[in-house]
């Protein structure tokens, strides 16, 4: 029986040993989220800014309220096709900026006389997906998180 007392208790010594040199390792080659944030800067959203493209059909205008300032679409010049990856979107739009991720923006659209306000299409575009993006509601309020290209849609009444 002391025999086998030994050899549990050297056991238990030999686990218990390798245990502190493995976590040891482990720590040495966990980076910091500062170190991570640095090397792969790419990786981590919350430091990586995101445009903001937005059109709309005749009939209208849109107001971008963002950061304490509101940027009206007639003060954006030309629209021009938008490009992801390399690739052309079937997206035509004006540049309004490029805003770090989780910065607010509402977004408002008014229709002119004579045309009602349809609601809004467009993408959110994150690397290499395009996911498609509408709402009926004339004013909208988003967190960035993703490069977004956004139309308000206006018909004429008849």
């Amino acid at each position: 029986m002391n025999v086998f007392k030994s050899i549990l208790v050297v056991s238990l010594i030999f686990i218990s040993c390798s245990k502190n040199s493995m976590e040891n390792e482990i720590q040495e080659n966990v980076l910091s989220v500062e170190e991570l944030i640095e090397q792969f800067p790419w990786h981590y959203s919350k430091y990586y800014e995101h445009d903001l493209y937005i059109n709309s059909t005749n009939g209208g205008n849109i107001s971008v309220s963002i950061q304490n300032r509101v940027i009206n679409e007639s003060e954006l010049g030309q629209g021009n096709q938008v490009l992801q990856n390399a690739r052309l979107l079937d997206y035509h739009g004006k540049f309004v900026g490029s805003y770090n991720t989780g910065t607010l923006i509402t977004i408002t659209a008014a229709a002119k006389q004579g045309f009602n306000f349809v609601g809004w299409t467009g993408l959110k575009c994150y690397k290499y997906c395009a996911t498609p993006f509408a709402s009926d509601e004339s004013s909208i309020t988003l967190i960035l998180d993703s490069r977004l290209l956004l139309t308000a849609n206006f018909d004429k009444i008849p």
